[in-house]
């Protein structure tokens, strides 16, 4: 094939790496199912994992590479893990069945991403498309702040909380975060603070502490990579808290009239908010684990109540010992093949203490495909590196 050459393929591949982020990771399907009685999103991602299929059936010798990844190597073992635990299952149907269902469909959709994203065009465009979702869902986190926005709370939002078109104000200000994490990349130099700060007075509009504590790591790690200039950042952060100093008042008057002020707001805001009762139930899920530590207590064992809202504690309950590495492994398969992702790694990582359904959220799961794709190929992709020629002709001639 000759350079610069498009094939039926990779125009496919584009197609996916624009239309998942655009329908699921704004979470726009499942507001419209839920709001507006649209259809369910699980047609969208089996239309995703048909086209994925299609586009691998015309050209089946263009994502051998990927199939010898340490992403799809993860997959292999953790259907393994499913279907063992399933096979030998003592409740048999009802929450079980569907937590299968739920995890091959998952990882169906987590490999259907990664072969859309195993192109350095589809890769590029799939960053662009997630950052411009994440903006977009922090403008409308900030908008329904200042009460230009109004949601129908027929959906038992949180009040006083933003979330957009997540429902949820945790998951809004981690699917943020994830976006920026993974599509800063593709953003100008000049223009990284002014996207970060967006990013973080939309997240800032959830009240979510764990978002706003994986966008802090999120940051570090980007002045440690100096992809962020130190001196503009902490000009930056110096801006923001004179500001808040000198507009506080009115800000507060403002958030007061949206009725974005209430008492658990305002604790939040204090830092004297409790856990919510999460540390509790934490608790429950953990002795649960103690009660079997080696193969833990069977599939869908936090579907009975237990809510841990931690994938770490969720898979120990659930797996025991092999529960546990589970989810730190595919961090590690996603950061195993370039440094980059290191840090998008990180923030998944802190995230994981934070969410217990990481691995069956479509918005997450195409922000850790994206993150592993190999930036290497015969494209003009910015972020293939320039000290890499041999390996990118490699990659060239294997195409």
């Amino acid at each position: 094939m000759a350079e610069g050459e498009t094939t039926r393929f990779d125009t496919l591949r584009c197609a996916l790496a624009i239309a998942a982020p655009v329908a699921l990771y704004s979470n726009l399907t499942q507001y419209a199912e839920a709001a507006l009685g649209g259809p369910k999103p699980l047609f969208l991602v089996i239309a995703i994992v048909g086209g994925a299929i299609g586009a691998v059936a015309t050209e089946p010798h263009r994502p051998s590479k990927l199939l010898r990844s340490p992403l799809l190597l993860w997959c292999y073992l953790y259907l393994l893990l499913t279907t063992a635990w399933g096979i030998w299952r003592w409740n048999v149907g009802g929450p079980t069945d569907q937590a299968i269902a739920d995890r091959y469909r998952c990882v169906a959709f987590l490999v259907a991403m990664a072969i859309a994203f195993d192109d350095g065009r589809a890769r590029r465009l799939g960053r662009i498309a997630v950052v411009g979702v994440a903006l977009f869902t922090s403008c409308v986190t900030i908008a329904e702040s200042a009460g230009v926005l109004v949601f129908d709370d027929s959906l038992h939002r949180t009040l006083g909380r933003a979330a957009g078109f997540y429902v949820n104000p945790n998951l809004a200000g981690l699917a943020i975060t994830f976006g920026l994490a993974v599509g800063i990349s593709v953003v100008p130099r000049v223009a990284r603070i002014p996207v970060l700060l967006v990013g973080a007075a939309g997240i800032a509009a959830t009240f979510s502490r764990g978002a706003l504590l994986c966008l802090a790591v999120l940051v570090a790690f980007l002045l440690w990579r100096k992809e962020l200039n130190p001196l503009w950042t902490a000009v930056a952060v110096a801006g923001v808290a004179l500001w808040l100093a000198f507009n506080g008042g009115s800000l507060e008057a403002m958030l007061d009239t949206s009725g974005v002020l209430n008492r658990d707001t305002l604790a939040r805001l204090s830092m004297e908010a409790d856990d919510s009762g999460r540390v509790a139930l934490a608790r429950k899920v953990w002795h649960m684990y103690l009660d079997s530590p080696w193969v833990g207590q069977g599939l869908a064992t936090e579907r009975a109540g237990r809510i841990s809202h931690n994938i770490y504690l969720s898979l120990a309950a659930e797996h025991g010992v092999l529960g546990i590495l589970a989810y730190p492994a595919l961090l590690v398969a996603i950061a195993w093949r370039h440094r980059r992702a290191v840090g998008v790694a990180l923030v998944f990582l802190l995230a994981g203490f934070f969410s217990h359904n990481l691995l069956e959220d479509e918005s997450a799961l195409l922000c850790l495909a994206l993150a592993a794709a190999r930036p290497l190929g015969a494209t003009s992709e910015r972020e293939v590196p320039a000290a890499a020629p041999s390996e990118a002709r490699v990659e060239q001639a294997q195409a």
